[in-house]
């Protein structure tokens, strides 16, 4: 693609098949749709560095165009300004600003600005990141940044508003480019932009994009609608086995390596349990007549997409289902995210969680009374903590024997209800099954960092001593007096010591010294914020400092709970 205002020599270059699909989208509009993964903020970045940028162009006009310039009313309308040169001549240069359409941004997150900014910055240094137009700005100023022209990011309602106060003419508008195209639906505000859009304009151009095809397809034409609503006619699907996919990828295929780690006795009794559940569950939902038998299947009621097909062949007769039938797809819900939480979760936060279920849920599920949610709790609560029953010599022998730190001695103001004075809780605490292989993992790759540094080191000191001694024989290097002492520019070295680093796919990229040697930083990958900042606090204090401070919480709120309950009851005796 042109990128207007890009350097001839830029810092980021794109994907072979980022700018087919970014050449794709400026020949004709459409919808496409990437695989997830492949970058939508560098195909972003292609696409607002394509688009007409405001800039100043400086035209040679005769005196007698000069002078018609210059009277009033005149004007085309348009704002701008000239300046004349300090000429003799019969022509006169003037400085005029060419104006260009405003390009709508909409959809795009807050995550996938941050790192469009980057990505643009690198591929076309010369270009602007485009303003944000949010609810500070006055509709003043947004009208001047509208006749400014040039690609801005605006949300749907104030773009509404302001094209529906005429504020913004949809002749003014060179064309809209909506991130996240899964979203839009009939009633979304994408659609709505669009529609007053096309009623003003129909030479603009609507470009979608999205990188979550999965959302595509769920519920009944999920992508037809969204190409009526974005008023396109095609279609571009880019999924990872598409042979210009394919053909860059490979070339710069990383090496990777899968650990699996089994699942603790504990976790895998709580597991078979629940799929157990389910199975009933799904047993009872094959009675119904209004539920199809062949999509109830166990694999899919794993997934988040099986609620919304369960949604979508009920909804019509929800009204005239019966109850136990609607209590049952909650439950199907409540299981699915129960065996999610469980691979998510530690074993106090899950106990925590489990115990909150049988609260909220308890009157009216139905899995709660089965024999498999016994199991369920009873080996979550293992997880945590036991609970043993003592006589009188093992607890004087336990009391002489506390400096164990895996054994907690809980009093009768600290004890779960369950408990009575003569038993004693002993903790477990069982760590994610993840967790001493990620720790594993981290210290392998301090260690290799390590010595991959120390093999820098003294690569530079023998770089460094043999540029000397050739800048010493090199009749050139005794003229100029330079010595090179980075070694970024020597060829002869070992490439075998150097880590693999794959480069952008451009031939103009040369790593660094510390991205050669492997000195860049480790990048974990988490499901969620809370999962990364668990994750965080398991690299920073360790595994049992962690599992302790969550206890101690958990106490906290047990030991809260507890007074509470008792002000109730003695309110409740006092007739108050």
């Amino acid at each position: 693609p042109t990128i207007t205002g890009a350097d001839p020599n830029p810092g980021g270059v794109m994907l072979s098949f980022h700018e087919q699909i970014v050449d794709e989208l400026l020949e004709r509009d459409g919808l496409s749709v990437l695989a997830e993964g492949l970058g939508l903020c560098e195909v972003l970045a292609g696409l607002i560095a394509s688009v007409p940028q405001p800039r100043r162009e400086t035209q040679t006009v005769t005196r007698d165009a000069f002078s018609n310039l210059l009277l009033p009313g005149t004007s085309s309308g348009k704002p701008g300004h000239t300046k004349t040169s300090s000429s003799t001549r019969n022509e006169t240069e003037i400085e005029i600003e060419t104006e260009h359409g405003v390009t709508l941004v909409l959809g795009a997150s807050d995550a996938q600005k941050r790192a469009l900014r980057v990505h643009l910055s690198k591929l076309a240094p010369l270009v602007n990141f485009p303003p944000e137009i949010t609810a500070d700005i006055t509709g003043t100023e947004r009208h001047l940044l509208y006749r400014r022209g040039g690609p801005l990011f605006v949300t749907t309602r104030i773009a509404v508003v302001d094209i529906l106060g005429d504020r913004l003419l949809p002749k003014e508008i060179a064309g809209v480019v909506v991130c996240n195209a899964h979203r839009v639906t009939d009633f979304s505000g994408e659609a709505f932009v669009v529609r007053l859009f096309r009623t003003g304009n129909r030479v603009g151009f609507v470009r979608g994009i999205t990188d979550r095809p999965g959302d595509l397809s769920r519920g009944f034409n999920g992508t037809e609608r969204a190409m009526k609503s974005l008023m396109v006619r095609s279609l571009n699907l880019w999924p990872r086995f598409h042979l210009g996919v394919r053909g860059c990828l490979d070339k710069h295929a990383p090496e990777v390596v899968e650990l699996r780690q089994p699942l603790t006795p504990k976790v895998r009794a709580i597991q078979d349990a629940i799929v157990e559940v389910m199975h009933a569950c799904m047993n009872e939902l094959k009675k119904s007549k209004h539920v199809d038998v062949s999509e109830l299947t166990l694999d899919k009621g794993l997934h988040a997409s099986f609620d919304k097909t369960l949604q979508r062949q009920l909804d019509p007769v929800w009204h005239s289902v019966s109850r136990k039938l609607k209590q049952i797809v909650f439950d199907l819900r409540s299981l699915r995210n129960l065996g999610t939480f469980l691979l998510r979760y530690d074993a106090v936060t899950f106990l925590r969680y489990l115990e909150t279920l049988r609260v909220s849920e308890g009157r009216e599920s139905v899995w709660l009374y089965t024999e498999a949610a016994h199991m369920i709790f009873e080996q979550a609560k293992k997880r945590v903590f036991v609970l043993r029953r003592n006589d009188s010599k093992e607890m004087e022998k336990m009391k002489l024997n506390n400096d164990d730190d895996d054994f907690l001695e809980v009093k009768e103001i600290d004890a779960p209800e369950p408990m009575r004075p003569e038993t004693t809780l002993e903790t477990v605490l069982e760590p994610m099954p993840k967790w001493p292989l990620l720790v594993e993992i981290v210290e392998e790759v301090r260690l290799e960092k390590e010595m991959l540094r120390k093999r820098m080191l003294r690569g530079e000191v023998c770089e460094t001593s043999r540029k000397a001694t050739r800048s010493e024989t090199s009749p050139r290097a005794k003229k100029n007096a330079e010595i090179d002492l980075t070694g970024d520019d020597d060829d002869d070295g070992d490439d075998d010591d150097f880590a693999s680093q794959a480069g952008p796919g451009d031939v103009r990229y040369t790593p660094t010294l510390e991205e050669r040697f492997g000195q860049g930083p480790l990048l974990v990958v988490a499901k969620d914020d809370a999962t990364a900042n668990q994750l965080s606090a398991l690299l920073r204090l360790g595994q049992t400092p962690l599992m302790r401070g969550l206890w101690a919480e958990y106490l906290d709120r047990q030991r809260l709970a507890g007074s509470a309950g008792a002000a109730v009851r003695a309110r409740g005796r006092g007739g108050g």
